[in-house]
């Protein structure tokens, strides 16, 4: 009977002597942020003994970057496993990512799901986005639009940018569920504030072929214009051909070549297609060939079609290639050639 006293005694001992586990962890997360390292790691694997999840989190990351003790992935996968196993939703995902990217562990994509599965059921924001990526990209497990579709859509509702722009995309093109288009630009109006191109240009189509909202090229191409020289080809061809051909603004075919040209040395098919043409009506005509064989490599069928036309009616060859592009401003105005797939 005494020994087992004696036992207890000692357990409330220690716990009198360091504190509770919650007591060490705001001592540790104290000298952490006074970036007293080697004291705060002290502090938080006290508690994480006694199995405070927050400060098995803390520690692992302390193991991951090496703060206060020499980097060890392999300790810092072992907190992290046992405060993932305490339901701590941010150790959660951050197990999940860690077997993903095998940091400190061996890859395994169902160890992954797994685990971010766990995080986005508690709501974690970022798991649910995460989770919906892999479904949607399909690479290393089975792709699943549904899934994916369901995921994003928690995330959306947490304000995740990139989860209101997956899922608008997905209302849009009926990926995961029915074709909405009001419903795809409520969202991109939701994202709107993140000033992310892709958002801006999808806002702009939807506003020029009157897809959940009014009809208006004025409005489809002032978001055109927000979202050109940000990286997205697509919205630099749209204001490039805004200026060569004065769609919305005053014409300047200088000005319109510039982004046109540029689009096509970013790789969009549409633009290489159109620097061809523009090549080809300044008689360049190897330069011509140059972008349209580009375009070809793409899948631009038309660019193949006036490949043929140049290699067959020799002198003729722009005559020709003129009437094949006379719907060109039919399709400046429609999504038909130049939308983002």
């Amino acid at each position: 009977m005494l020994k087992y006293i004696s036992v207890i005694y000692f357990s409330l001992y220690c716990i009198s002597a360091f504190g509770s586990g919650k007591e060490l962890y705001e001592t540790g997360e104290s000298y952490y942020e006074q970036r007293k390292f080697e004291l705060a790691h002290k502090y938080f694997k006290k508690a994480a003994e006694q199995a405070h999840a927050d400060s098995q989190y803390k520690l692992a990351f302390m193991y991951f970057d090496g703060e206060g003790v020499n980097k060890n992935d392999k300790q810092a996968i072992f907190w992290l496993t046992n405060a993932a196993k305490q339901g701590h939703a941010s150790a959660q995902f951050n197990l999940g990512a860690s077997y993903y990217t095998g940091a400190g562990v061996d890859k395994d994509i169902n160890q992954t799901v797994f685990w971010l599965g766990k995080a986005a059921e508690q709501n974690l924001g970022r798991a649910q986005l995460h989770l919906g990526l892999i479904y949607y990209e399909g690479k290393e497990i089975p792709q699943d639009y549904k899934q994916a579709f369901h995921w994003f859509n928690k995330a959306a509702g947490q304000d995740f940018v990139e989860a209101q722009n997956n899922l608008a995309w997905m209302y849009y093109h009926g990926e995961g569920t029915a074709k909405d288009y009001q419903k795809s630009f409520y969202w991109y109006k939701k994202a709107e504030s993140s000033g992310e191109p892709l958002v801006l240009y999808m806002l702009g189509q939807s506003h020029l072929l009157g897809r959940g909202t009014v009809k208006s090229q004025t409005q489809a191409y002032e978001y055109y214009h927000k979202a050109y020289g940000k990286g997205l080809p697509v919205a630099d061809l749209r204001v490039g051909l805004d200026y060569y051909f004065g769609i919305s603004t005053p014409k300047n075919i200088e000005k319109g070549k510039k982004f046109i040209f540029s689009s096509a040395e970013s790789g969009h098919p549409a633009a290489q297609f159109i620097a061809g043409y523009i090549e080809l009506e300044q008689k360049n005509k190897d330069k011509a060939i140059f972008w349209l064989k580009a375009a070809d490599k793409n899948n631009y069928h038309l660019a193949n079609l006036l490949l043929t036309v140049i290699a067959e009616e020799e002198g003729n060859y722009l005559q020709a290639a003129k009437q094949i592009v006379s719907a060109m401003p039919l399709l400046v105005s429609s999504n038909v050639s130049i939308e983002v797939e």
